[in-house]
């Protein structure tokens, strides 16, 4: 999702039966490269605390961790 004129957030949500096979790291270097060859100065992720696959993978990525929120907070429907 584009949020300024050049950064980006970024997520993923994969099947965990192909868990620890690479796809993730394989797609996400994938997407990275497309939004910086295209205009991106800065792409960001939020990443729950409770996800640390989500978290390695951003540190594989590259990216490194800016903020903590204290409480956080999610609404369905």
């Amino acid at each position: 999702m584009k949020e300024e004129t050049d950064t980006y957030t970024v997520g993923w949500n994969f099947n965990i039966k192909y868990g620890g096979k690479g796809y993730a790291y394989e797609s996400a270097v994938a997407l990275l490269n497309h939004l910086f060859w295209k205009d991106a100065r800065r792409i960001y992720a939020y990443v729950a605390d409770d996800n640390p696959g989500s978290y390695r993978l951003c540190e594989r990525l590259g990216m490194r961790k800016e903020g903590h929120f204290l409480e956080f907070i999610s609404f369905a429907n």
